[in-house]
């Protein structure tokens, strides 16, 4: 029992809570007696603890959310480099370049089209290898939580 009217020495099982995890174990509620002027008993808020352990991570999820993840990654990276060209753009940083490369070579611009092209495939590149790397951890991780026996997380709530 849990809840209001929970007193010192209730046990919650934590499956009627919501918790998903076969491994979630039941602990004891820890509740100070407050006696009021009058009127009934209150009670003290107080905190709701649980042990869980994360013994295998879905590599399908780990994929899904790692493609979306690093994708975003891309686009804030996108918008990044657009705000710092149209800054030097704007204040003629890009023209001097560009004089300076045709004083070594012929005729030299910076094409701000050409520049968003290579930075999009290097950073689809660069999503498409951490999507792999992130995958392969999450492989890595299922193996050894095989041996070790998981990781093991104290989750609480107030009541």
């Amino acid at each position: 029992m849990y809840g209001p009217r929970a007193t010192r020495g209730d046990t919650i099982d934590y499956h009627e809570t919501g918790a998903t995890t076969p491994t979630a174990r039941s602990e004891t509620v820890s509740r100070d007696v407050v006696p009021a002027a009058t009127g009934p008993v209150q009670y003290s808020r107080s905190w709701r603890k649980a042990r869980l352990v994360v013994r295998k991570v879905d590599p399908w999820s780990v994929l899904k959310f790692s493609v979306l993840f690093y994708f975003c990654l891309l686009l804030i990276m996108l918008l990044g480099s657009a705000i710092v060209f149209a800054l030097l753009k704007a204040f003629g940083v890009i023209g001097r370049i560009e004089e300076l490369l045709s004083t070594f070579f012929a005729d030299v611009t910076i094409s701000g089209g050409a520049i968003f092209r290579w930075v999009f495939l290097f950073g689809l590149l660069g999503t498409i290898v951490s999507t792999v790397v992130t995958v392969f951890l999450a492989f890595l991780y299922n193996l050894i939580a095989d041996v070790v026996g998981g990781v093991e997380i104290s989750v609480s709530q107030r009541d």
